[in-house]
């Protein structure tokens, strides 16, 4: 019979815990996006990914990034190709640590455009 120790169940059953804790509070902030730029896919959800069947519109932001609703393919500086749906958000001014996509910098550097 295997003998566990008090202290090292304790202490596994913690570490549980606190990791679903913080992936909760990173869906919550997931799903406070409010260009839909961040998502999450659950493996034990197997859903399809949600297809758009507009055609794609595009809208500059005031001061802000570029929004592209609709099935997009994004291809890279490398060559690689990411299908991207809903709604993609892209950099306009340039400052984005996330090329091509948006991170929010226009805010901090004041971009105008």
């Amino acid at each position: 019979m295997v003998q566990y120790d008090t202290m090292d169940l304790f202490i596994s059953f913690y570490n549980f815990y606190f990791v679903c804790y913080q992936l909760e509070r990173i869906i919550e902030q997931v799903n406070k996006c409010p260009s839909g730029a961040l998502s999450y896919f659950k493996n034990s959800e197997n859903k399809a990914t949600e297809q758009i069947t507009v055609e794609s519109i595009i809208e500059p932001t005031k001061n802000g990034p570029l929004l592209v609703y609709g099935n997009i393919l994004v291809k890279d500086a490398e060559g690689n190709i990411t299908k991207r749906n809903k709604v993609t958000v892209f950099c306009r001014c340039g400052q984005s640590q996330n090329k091509p996509y948006c991170d929010g910098n226009h805010t901090k550097t004041g971009f105008e455009g």
